[in-house]
């Protein structure tokens, strides 16, 4: 009677081997899906590097933009923007920040 008490029986170890294979495959989902959110990243730098130059001058860069550009979370790069610490200009509801600014705003900081 003592030997049952202490050993779980085979349907709830079955059931806990399915919940950690749920777990993994959960795992393995999450994964993928941050490789491709990190690789739409990447394609969106290097499309706006690109960009930056054909005309360095004139273009206005998105508030994600310049958050890839100086490696900060998005939220910061908002809270800099329209607290005026990085220039920039509103734009119906949304910000728009000279690239000649920002880099301005960048080498101010060295």
């Amino acid at each position: 009677m003592a030997i049952d008490r202490l050993a779980p029986p085979v349907d709830s170890a079955e059931h806990e081997l399915a919940l950690a294979d749920a777990r993994v495959a959960d795992a393995e989902r999450a994964l993928a899906q941050a490789r491709l959110e990190r690789e739409k990243a990447l394609i969106n730098y290097v499309v706006s590097q690109a960009r930056s130059e054909i005309a360095p001058s004139t273009r206005m860069l998105t508030v994600r933009e310049v958050a890839m550009r100086l490696g900060i979370d998005e939220t910061t790069a908002w809270r800099k923007t329209s607290s005026g610490v990085i220039p920039s200009r509103k734009l119906g509801r949304s910000r728009r920040i000279s690239e000649a600014d920002l880099n301005r705003w960048i080498e101010s900081q060295g």
